[in-house]
């Protein structure tokens, strides 16, 4: 019976050692894996950051483009409105000279019939 005794003592001590093998093994793969999941959250933290980055300078550069157009929009907008501007004086001006040469005209044939 102590021989039986003794072999099952055998039997538990090789099955505690295999069991705490396994435990050893299962921890080491979860900290691997602990360790994988770790370094793949950091790249995606990077990587999402990165993006984030790419987007803020996208933005910055359309606004920047937007502004750029807008302002050539307005000094386009001053410069036809000049032109108008100045279109308008030169007719009025051209106007004026022409009805001051009609005036004129028109002045010189009263004069002219009213002396005869």
């Amino acid at each position: 019976m102590s021989k039986r005794v003794d072999d099952l003592k055998g039997d538990i001590n090789s099955l505690r050692n295999e069991v705490i093998a396994t435990r050893n093994e299962l921890n080491s793969r979860i900290d691997s894996t602990n360790d994988r999941i770790d370094s793949l959250r950091n790249e995606m933290r990077n990587e999402i950051s990165s993006l984030r980055r790419e987007v803020n300078d996208l933005r910055n550069e359309i606004n920047s483009r937007i502004n750029s157009l807008e302002n050539r929009i307005g000094s386009l907008d001053n410069r036809i409105e000049n032109r108008i501007n100045g279109l308008d004086r030169k007719l009025d001006s051209r106007f004026l000279t022409l009805l001051s040469i009609q005036i004129t005209m028109w002045v010189t044939i009263i004069l002219t019939i009213l002396i005869k």
